[in-house]
């Protein structure tokens, strides 16, 4: 996941904007990935069930919020930019921020 985020940040959008939008599905990718093994096997010594939880919440929250952002925007109701990079750095952040939690 890291390398995947590091790599959108040395492939701007405008200049590169294939490979920027695959690192960013990537990141995304491995984000869900790591939590996925994360929540499943990490004991509760580590973290408890109620962290776990609220991290699954927040995640399934920003998942269902990118699909409201991509529908409206697919249908014209809401402009895709800003509104498309806003959400996949806002969805990057949180990852970044589960990693430090982590």
């Amino acid at each position: 996941m890291a390398l995947s985020l590091a790599g959108i940040g040395v492939t701007p959008y405008d200049h590169f904007p294939h490979a920027h939008d695959r690192l960013t599905q990537a990141t995304l990718l491995f984000g869900v990935l790591s939590f996925g093994l994360c929540l499943v096997w990490t004991r509760h010594g580590f973290e408890s069930a109620g962290s776990k939880l609220g991290w699954l919440l927040f995640l399934m929250a920003a998942g269902a919020a990118q699909v409201v952002f991509v529908t409206l925007s697919s249908r014209g109701i809401l402009p895709s930019r800003p509104a498309l990079p806003l959400m996949q750095k806002l969805f990057v952040f949180m990852l970044m921020l589960w990693a430090g939690w982590q």
